[in-house]
């Protein structure tokens, strides 16, 4: 099971919080988290800015849980062939775990 952070949202503002969040989603379903995946995003404005600033806050979340940092999500229209080239703290040695692009396919009402 991944545990997804999002480092913009406002219920876990510190790595604390979501850490003691993922002990009660483990408590409550019965499953252990095997890594962490950070998806730190602003919607519309997400931009590698954005996603750089999410990666502390999912590493410390990760180490506190005791979890590895598998990926870091980028937006899919701004990845390139070679991530690294685009955001250059991914990687093995970034300790941001790997690039993954990702596309928006659900909507909220208002948009």
């Amino acid at each position: 099971m991944l545990y997804v952070v999002n480092r913009s949202r406002n219920l876990t503002q510190e790595p604390a919080e979501a850490a003691e969040v993922l002990r009660e989603i483990e408590a409550k379903s019965h499953l252990a988290a095997t890594a962490v995946a950070n998806n730190t995003h602003l919607q519309g404005d997400t931009d590698e800015a954005v996603v750089a600033a999410g990666i502390p806050f999912a590493q410390e979340v990760a180490r506190l849980a005791g979890l590895p940092l598998a990926f870091t999500t980028v937006p899919a229209e701004t990845a390139c062939q070679d991530a690294d080239r685009q955001f250059p703290r991914f990687g093995r040695d970034g300790g941001a775990g790997e690039a993954y692009p990702v596309r928006v396919y659900v909507r909220t009402p208002w948009q």
